[in-house]
């Protein structure tokens, strides 16, 4: 997909090797993405410096006290970058508690929804994965469908369930 808001995901590091994680397949699916793995501000250095030096906005995708709730835009946007934090709730609130420079930025969060992402346990049923809330961030900055996106992650479910045994699968 060619995506014209660029994507960064600042990744938890114990995010990288998870075998249910969806930022691989958003790597694959996207044109204009980059992951950036760490947990302190020093990790982020460089990716600071590189959003200093743009003159384009950048938003961060994270329901803070302080987040709007982001509607779709009248018109699409052409540039900026959509900040996102992956890593469980937990480890995504300690990115955010970790890096005070997260909370200089604007905030959104994402109207609520029903994730479909059902093989990893979230807090609740509108806890979406990294795939799902980018998917739903660039429909509503820039007009990009959905569907592809949440299409592999079908997919992805279905092939992950196929390796699992009858009684797992039964909870979910």
């Amino acid at each position: 997909m060619r995506n014209q808001v660029k994507v960064v995901v600042l990744q938890h590091p114990s995010e990288a090797k998870a075998a249910k994680a969806t930022v691989p397949l958003l790597e694959l699916s996207l044109n204009d993405i980059q992951v950036v793995r760490g947990e302190s501000p020093q990790d982020f250095n460089e990716l600071r410096e590189q959003l200093a030096d743009s003159n384009a906005p950048v938003w961060l995708l994270y329901p803070s006290e302080d987040a709007t709730t982001l509607v779709s835009a009248e018109t699409p946007v052409q540039e900026g970058t959509l900040l996102v934090l992956d890593g469980t709730w937990k480890k995504a609130f300690k990115l955010y508690q970790l890096n005070p420079w997260l909370a200089e930025l604007p905030q959104f969060a994402l109207p609520s929804s029903q994730a479909q992402y059902r093989i990893r346990k979230a807090p609740n049923a509108e806890g979406l994965s990294t795939l799902e809330a980018v998917a739903q961030g660039l429909e509503l900055v820039e007009h990009l469908p959905q569907t592809p996106l949440l299409h592999l992650l079908d997919v992805f479910i279905e092939r992950q369930m196929q390796g699992m045994p009858d009684s797992v699968k039964q909870r979910y």
